[in-house]
């Protein structure tokens, strides 16, 4: 991945799949063609691994872009979220994403630049000393960067970033 070398905030990175093959067309089933009930499917593999290597962290999804959202008319890790919830985990919505250009219609370093400023911590919210950061799809490693970052500033000592699938 391209983040090979560099000290991120994050602590670890862990995609479930490979953004290929039957996992990739799931994933995009799911995000992009409005498949929700995929939710219950990726959130039982999400829970099965959260049990078996970070039971006692709390989850922070990723927030989608304001514009993505309505675009699509719902977030798909606030969907999976919401099912974790249900089943006892414990979910700390305190990122907030700002205005921001889409992130895969950039090079890199547009990336980077690009979700350094994208995220912040809500008024009135603290980050968890263990976050257990969740999106769709790791690329660049832009996003869990800016992401960690603000939750480790915000009072996270660990954050641990875990994707449905990284590409």
């Amino acid at each position: 991945m391209s983040c090979r070398g560099a000290n991120p905030s994050y602590d670890l990175a862990w995609p479930l799949f490979g953004y290929r093959g039957v996992a990739g067309r799931l994933i995009s089933a799911y995000k992009s063609g409005s498949r929700m009930g995929l939710s219950h499917y990726f959130a039982e593999i999400l829970l099965v691994e959260i049990i078996l290597k970070w039971p006692d962290y709390s989850i922070v999804p990723v927030p989608p872009r304001r514009e993505a959202l309505r675009e699509r008319g719902w977030d798909q890790m606030e969907l999976i979220a919401c099912l974790l919830e249900k089943k006892g985990r414990t979910i700390c919505r305190v990122l907030e994403r700002l205005p921001s250009l889409e992130q895969k219609t950039l090079g890199l370093e547009a990336r980077r630049e690009n979700a350094r400023k994208a995220y912040r911590i809500l008024a009135c919210r603290r980050a968890p000393a263990k976050a257990l950061l969740i999106d769709d799809v790791f690329t660049s490693g832009s996003t869990a960067e800016a992401c960690a970052a603000v939750l480790k500033a915000g009072g996270s000592e660990t954050v641990v970033f875990v994707a449905l699938a990284a590409d």
